[in-house]
Order: C-alpha cells, then structure tokens, then sequence
C-alpha cells in the first residue's frame, strides 16, 4: 500500500497503537483493507449475505474508511 492510499485511508486508531513502526502499520493497513474488499470487516460474513440493513451499513463503513470519515 503506497503512501497515497494511507493518507487518502488512514489505519484505525487502534492498528497504529499495535503498530509503532510504519512497516507493521502499513502491513496491518494491507490486511485491514483486504478484510473491507471481502466484506467480512465487522460482521464475519460475507456482504453478499447479510440482511439489507447490515450491508447498507456495512457500506456506510466501508464508504467512511475509503474517504477519510467523510460521507
């Protein structure tokens, strides 16, 4: 993940506390981006299954992350 995407996405707060070194933080940004694109962030299964106000607002969150917190 280049640096671009982590400014444009930061990690949560709670991967940079794990992760003092910017290696490890843009490695835990890597999974944590991969758990958003196969829907299983928060939820544990896969978007595709989920009842519609679930995905809506897992996609909120997903939306959320993508820009920064902003909507």
């Amino acid at each position: 993940m280049d640096g671009a995407i982590l400014k444009q996405r930061p990690a949560p707060q709670v991967i940079r506390c794990f992760a003092p070194s910017r290696l490890a933080d843009d490695l835990l940004a890597e999974v944590y981006e991969r758990l958003l694109k196969t829907g299983t962030h928060g939820f544990g299964v896969p978007t595709g299954c989920m009842e519609p106000a679930a995905q809506e607002h897992f996609l909120d969150q997903e939306q959320s992350v993508a820009t920064g917190g902003r909507r």
